[in-house]
């Protein structure tokens, strides 16, 4: 969004300010110019006039551009008594001195992740000026003017899921460095013209500690209600804390996708060693959007179905059984088809019941050793709606033949039937469909 500066303005403001130390502004008040100029590392901007991207505790967002016409947002510290409307006493000087505390570890944040184009004190007030690049319109602009469908939401959870973890992971540093980054929040997200996604605002973002989640305690920051419940406590920053605000966004935002929606619930959980790490939603995500080799995609559908099927005080994906997934083949495939069944539940369940069945059927897979004789028994059972599962879908033949149509594409039933030269259930003979299901009846549990 570039807007208009014309030539003759860049000639006589070049003029004025190529002596100039850095930290200068040319005012519109001064130069009677349709625009101000600010000079920052020697460089340059013209300042848009009268709009302002945003405004927080500490300062406001503006426009500005080169003489070239690339675009850049500018930070700009409150500085001084005419923004107060009052003259600068203690408390408001020390509110001053933190905002520009706040701008210059920001400013480092941002040279570490290359994202800063400038950084200088203006010399005319006490204002401080950060100039980093623009990274796109705002998230809300975004969602407001998309019509997303499932799929469109699963890919812009994945992109938000995967930026979260290169910063946690310290991918996006130049140094390594992870943080956390502590104010996660609609308005510090933009997408740009080929949607990525990216954070702004690193104002309260903090290095992590050496720690797996990389704890920082006794720190309590960040915008009311995005703020984890152990942050508002005064118990802690983490990973898990942006994990925590990055579920309300879902919830926020995610209206259409039901695996969305119980993801956001599991991110909100009150208890943080509850939340799943990046790396695992990012491996369901992956699994919703299907974007692996089939090898590696049945593995992380097997993983998402874990992760649906904990509950509140059932954590199931801890390291024994996501090794399990890795080492039997047999529990995988069981799982992956369950995911399968869950995703695409509408017009398979009837409320709620067919899900929460599915999940209990999902525990009792990996929560327990079974053999492979049992976990076929097992799934009979939750296929027949018998043993255990005896009250499973009662009456609807309809959640009967979707189960048998998922467990029979994924050759969850080649010891009981005839699997046809990989044809999917849907796509059999109305007679071999019937046949398929008198075999699966006929077997004795």
């Amino acid at each position: 969004m570039p807007f208009h500066v014309d030539q003759k303005e860049w000639d006589v403001v070049k003029e004025y300010l190529m002596d100039k130390p850095d930290g200068t502004k040319y005012s519109r008040k001064m130069s009677r110019l349709p625009h101000s100029f600010i000079k920052l590392n020697n460089q340059i901007y013209a300042v848009q006039p009268h709009a302002y991207l945003g405004k927080g505790v500490h300062g406001k967002s503006k426009l500005v551009q080169d003489e070239e016409g690339h675009i850049f947002v500018a930070k700009i510290t409150y500085g001084d008594a005419s923004f107060f409307k009052m003259p600068i006493n203690s408390y408001l000087a020390h509110k001053l001195g933190h905002a520009n505390r706040s701008l210059k570890r920001e400013s480092k944040i941002l040279n570490d992740i290359n994202l800063r184009k400038g950084y200088n004190k203006r010399l005319d007030v006490r204002k401080e000026v950060l100039v980093m690049e623009y990274l796109g319109e705002a998230f809300v602009h975004f969602i407001k003017n998309q019509k997303l469908n499932n799929a469109d939401e699963a890919e812009l959870a994945f992109k938000l899921i995967k930026h979260l973890d290169d910063l946690h992971t310290g991918n996006l540093s130049k140094t390594n460095t992870r943080y956390i980054h502590g104010d996660l929040k609609e308005d510090n997200i933009t997408v740009d013209e080929q949607q990525n996604i990216h954070f702004v605002d690193f104002g309260l973002t903090k290095r992590a500690t050496d720690s797996r989640d990389g704890l920082i305690r006794g720190v309590r920051q960040g915008t009311v209600p995005y703020m984890a419940p152990e942050t508002q406590s005064y118990q802690g920053l983490s990973f898990k804390s942006d994990i925590y605000s990055m579920g309300v966004i879902f919830k926020n935002n995610f209206k259409q996708n039901i695996i969305l929606k119980e993801l956001a619930a599991i991110m909100t959980h009150e208890d943080p060693e509850q939340r799943p790490s990046t790396d695992l939603l990012q491996k369901t995500l992956i699994a919703l959007c299907g974007q692996v080799d089939y090898e590696e995609l049945s593995q992380y559908k097997a993983i998402a179905a874990i992760l649906l099927a904990s509950s509140s005080d059932q954590k199931l994906w801890n390291e024994m059984n996501l090794q399990k997934i890795q080492s039997n083949e047999i529990v995988c495939k069981t799982l992956a088809a369950c995911f399968e069944y869950l995703r695409k539940s509408k017009g398979v369940f009837h409320g709620d019941l067919g899900r929460k069945m599915t999940k209990t059927f999902i525990q009792n897979i990996i929560s327990n050793n079974l053999t492979t004789q049992e976990i076929e028994q097992e799934t009979m059972h939750f296929l027949q709606g018998s043993g255990k599962y005896q009250q499973l879908f009662s009456g609807s033949s309809h959640h009967k033949s979707s189960r048998l149509s998922f467990l029979y594409d994924f050759g969850l039933l080649n010891n009981y039937v005839a699997h046809k030269n990989n044809i999917p259930f849907a796509s059999l003979s109305k007679d071999e469909r019937k046949n398929i299901e008198r075999q699966v009846k006929q077997f004795k549990l």
